[in-house]
């Protein structure tokens, strides 16, 4: 082998070399961008959650007041039926208003129950579509095809295994929260399509 050789040799191998580094480098920035996103939307929905407890307080003191407040006008309105009966229910106008103001009252805690559970289920949603985003990227970053198993190389065989048991997860994950129609193209386009056995 002369000079030349080792120099051409070399020369190809740094190519190689090269291309693996740049690759490595722009899949690290890739993740490390999608991590921080990831992360920025955690924040923002622990912050959703915080104002959701904070307002949920604010509504349980709300209540409180208001059925104080009730059990006061209850009380006034027994006083006051005690003098309508003795005269002659001179007092019917004013129990029929509080009457009216109760119902009002009830309809606008049932409307606050509604709109809290709707705000507690759409936190609830974000954060499993969120999840599900984070292990996407995780089955992403394996770099493996389930529609081809390969064969006498143990640790792409191991590889695969790993990305086949993450790929039964995000699907788990996503039928169990209602979002596999959503990431219906994901799930389609990774799922195993055909088994290979070696030998064959």
């Amino acid at each position: 082998m002369n000079l030349k050789t080792i120099y051409l040799a070399s020369k190809r191998h740094f190519a190689v070399l090269l291309f693996l580094s740049m690759s490595y480098a722009s899949a690290v920035v890739y993740l490390w961008d999608q991590y921080r996103g990831i992360q920025i939307q955690l924040s923002e929905i622990n912050q959703a959650q915080l104002k959701l407890s904070e307002d949920k307080i604010q509504f349980e003191k709300y209540r409180s007041e208001e059925l104080q407040a009730r059990f006061s006008r209850e009380s006034a309105l027994q006083k006051r039926e005690l003098i309508a009966d003795q005269l002659a229910k001179r007092n019917s106008a004013a129990e029929e208003d509080l009457k009216r103001r109760e119902a009002t009252y009830l309809e606008l805690v049932g409307r606050l129950n509604s709109e809290q559970q709707k705000l507690g289920a759409s936190a609830e949603r974000q954060a499993a579509e969120i999840k599900l985003q984070s292990l996407m990227s995780e089955f992403a970053a394996l770099g493996v095809s389930l529609s081809s198993k390969p064969c006498g190389d143990a640790e792409a065989i191991k590889k695969y295994n790993t990305a086949k048991a993450k790929y039964d997860e995000i699907y788990s994950w996503a039928e169990a929260h209602s979002l596999d129609e959503k990431y219906r193209n994901f799930l389609f386009h990774n799922q195993q399509t055909a088994l290979r056995f070696c030998g064959d």
